[in-house]
């Protein structure tokens, strides 16, 4: 490619970037504006972001996935749809390898919860002092980082169910 095509190339995919970037802000502000609108739905996503690690965009992607939070009957089946629960391979009476989580997940939702994981570990907490607890103990990161995700939606869980704020004394890990 030529040093002009390759300036071209660039102009364009820079165009495009941009276009997207726009049309992602557009949809988070539609979505904010729907969520903002409806009583029960604000309510929720303000109690949710209580929640450590929860934000602004994770609330709204869970509100949007869940109905509003009625989707699921419990915080193990969510917690399953976001691929944060680990399963065994086993075939009748073998257990074979390691646990691993299911490829049938929402993997917009797991890569935003895994985020949510990353930000509730790096702060002081309950959920910091879970990770590091479980990585003395000789477990992987990534291993310990998806339990953090699953707890932190057992709490959201409890929050919602609640209609209370999240207070770290009262769910501990």
């Amino acid at each position: 490619m030529t040093g002009g095509a390759k300036q071209l190339v660039k102009a364009e995919l820079e165009r495009q970037l941009k276009a997207l970037e726009r049309s992602i802000a557009n949809l988070e502000k539609a979505i904010k504006a729907i969520v903002n609108k409806d009583r029960e739905l604000s309510r929720k996503n303000r109690l949710a972001q209580t929640v450590s690690g929860i934000g602004p965009v994770l609330s709204s992607e869970l509100i949007a996935h869940t109905d509003g939070f009625t989707r699921f009957n419990t915080p193990r089946q969510l917690v399953c749809y976001v691929g944060a629960a680990p399963f065994e391979k086993t075939s009748g009476s073998s257990v074979r390898g390691k646990t691993s989580t299911s490829s049938f997940a929402n993997k917009r939702l797991k890569s935003l919860l895994r985020l949510a994981a990353l930000s509730a570990v790096r702060v002081q907490g309950d959920l910091r002092d879970y990770y590091l607890r479980k990585i003395a103990e000789g477990k992987r990161p990534i291993v310990v980082l998806n339990n953090v995700a699953g707890k932190i939606i057992h709490h959201l869980w409890a929050v919602i169910a609640s209609g209370k704020p999240y207070k770290p004394h009262l769910h501990l890990s």
